[in-house]
């Protein structure tokens, strides 16, 4: 569900509040001509009714008050319907504006040492960048690379991968990732080349703006021959 699609399901009072208004304002008038219809039929058919001209008069006087209390009340009520709906949007387009958006704009394959061994091992170096207005918390990397014909949605692998957690990243900043590309035997290596095959890194970030927990789906793929990765033709989106 996107956003705006959520503005709207979260704001009924728009459509609904109009609605009821109106059914209130239908009941409001049949009940007054009910009350004026009552008060014509006492004033000419009352039997102990001396002064008919002025109970009509005096009735009607009341009569009409009420009618214009009740339809300052209506007006009122339709004016905190607009009014809330008001708020409510303002507020989320102030968190549009305001919140962070992290999403993984670029990324390279590198060489780094792996501790423990110190042996040289091949990497895709992601970049995670904050575009947003505010920080980006509790910043959390779900990753994993593999072979395959056909790269598959990274929300459905997520569990029990790699975690890497990064933390906050402020307005306008970015921060690294880096995560192991799988190691090829020559029968991958000639089927990758030959382009039956794709070596991808792919995973979901989830990070924490306004109070409600984002995320960013990634998906790269090594090139053959270039330290360059491109982004798969999927699985590149966020909330």
């Amino acid at each position: 569900m996107t956003e705006d699609k959520q503005a709207r399901t979260e704001n009924p009072e728009t459509g609904g509040g109009q609605k009821r208004s109106k059914y209130f304002i239908a009941s409001v008038a049949l009940v007054c001509m009910a009350l004026y219809f009552v008060l014509i039929v006492v004033a000419i058919w009352h039997p102990y009714l001396n002064e008919r001209v002025k109970f009509a008069t005096e009735s009607g006087l009341s009569l009409a008050i009420l009618i214009a209390v009740v339809a300052q009340v209506v007006i009122y009520r339709a004016q905190w319907h607009v009014m809330n709906a008001q708020w409510r949007t303002m507020e989320k387009q102030t968190e549009y504006a305001q919140r962070a958006y992290v999403c993984i704009p670029s990324g390279n394959m590198g060489m780094v040492e792996e501790i423990g061994t110190r042996r040289k091992v091949l990497v895709f170096a992601l970049r995670l960048e904050n575009t947003g207005n505010t920080p980006a918390a509790d910043v959390q990397t779900i990753s994993f690379t593999d072979v395959a014909k056909e790269v598959p949605d990274p929300a459905l692998r997520v569990t029990g991968q790699i975690i890497s957690h990064g933390g906050l990243i402020a307005p306008k900043a970015h921060t690294r990732q880096w995560i192991r590309a799988p190691e090829l035997s020559s029968e991958q290596d000639q089927r990758w080349i030959a382009g039956e095959v794709e070596v991808f890194c792919s995973g979901v970030v989830t990070y924490r703006s306004f109070g409600k927990v984002r995320t960013t789906k990634f998906c790269f793929l090594r090139r053959v021959g270039s330290d360059k990765i491109e982004s798969y033709s999927k699985w590149n989106d966020a909330d």
